[in-house]
């Protein structure tokens, strides 16, 4: 057997028009077994998602090949990654429904045409809604996200974040930090709406004789507590990475490509997360 890897990048999309009232699913479908050519497949699967799932505006960003060679018969594994618009009142169903049981979708193909789709099963992943301001949805349906990759400061990033009517993503309880992860695995480093609380200062012009000379003497000590932006501070945060919140790491946080929060100096320019609350 004869393996070979086939990267093509394609933009096909359906004409059915979308509304404001739609927001867009990206979903990558991973087809075992599959006979037909590249054209057949994504046509087919169009009008699965089309007729079965309300998909409006079909979209194929990529689709790679595992090309499996036989003596008798050759079959390859299809990866295709789309984007598709759903109306906002089913979105959520059709995640789910896609998430359990991505199966249905060969299932489906299978009884559209048995002779072609014969042996084909698949799962899906790397599922996600958007809305249409670029906003993902997360697990529960209660917050989105939107990372812009734009590298910015930390207060031009904040500021960037509020002209979208959200703040930098503040993940607080631990269902949602999970969700978040996963969001920003792909990334080295997003600021998230975390910093250090005020420095502690105090006066030393009298600790010491020696220090009298220098009545004006101060020391600032950095604190080791940090707050999210609205003001609620952390209370046994498990998700630090190594030695950290440290004093000289930075006032700032960024999150790492391990998916756990380090500090950093506000100045430096990285990409960031965005988050708001869903509205009912």
């Amino acid at each position: 057997t004869t393996t070979t890897t086939t990267t093509t990048t394609t933009t096909r999309s359906t004409t059915t028009s979308t509304t404001n009232t739609d927001s867009q699913l990206t979903v990558t479908f991973t087809f075992k077994n599959v006979k037909v050519d590249e054209d057949t497949l994504i046509d087919d699967l169009t009008v699965v998602m089309e007729s079965n799932f309300g998909a409006k505006g079909v979209s194929v960003t990529s689709f790679e090949t595992i090309q499996e060679s036989r003596r008798r018969a050759s079959t390859y594994t299809a990866v295709v990654e789309m984007t598709l618009a759903v109306a906002k009142a089913e979105r959520q169903n059709v995640l789910s429904s896609l998430a359990e049981d991505a199966a249905q979708v060969a299932k489906l193909m299978r009884r559209n045409n048995r002779r072609k789709y014969k042996g084909l099963d698949t799962a899906a992943s790397n599922l996600a809604l958007k809305d249409e301001d670029g906003f993902t949805w997360s697990n529960d349906d209660t917050v989105k996200y939107k990372i812009v990759e734009q590298p910015k400061i930390f207060n031009a990033a904040a500021k960037l974040c509020e002209s979208y009517d959200a703040t930098l993503a503040q993940p607080k309880e631990f269902a949602e930090y999970l969700n978040f992860i996963s969001l920003v695995e792909d990334f080295d480093a997003l600021w998230v709406g975390m910093k250090r609380d005020a420095a502690i200062i105090t006066d030393d012009s009298v600790s010491s004789k020696r220090r009298r000379r220098r009545r004006n003497t101060t020391t600032v000590t950095p604190s080791l507590q940090f707050s999210w932006l609205d003001g609620d501070q952390l209370v046994g945060w498990p998700f630090w990475g190594k030695s950290e919140p440290g004093k000289r790491g930075g006032d700032c946080v960024r999150t790492g490509s391990d998916g756990l929060l380090y500090t950093a100096k506000c100045g430096t320019k990285l990409a960031f997360i965005c988050s708001k609350a869903v509205e009912e």
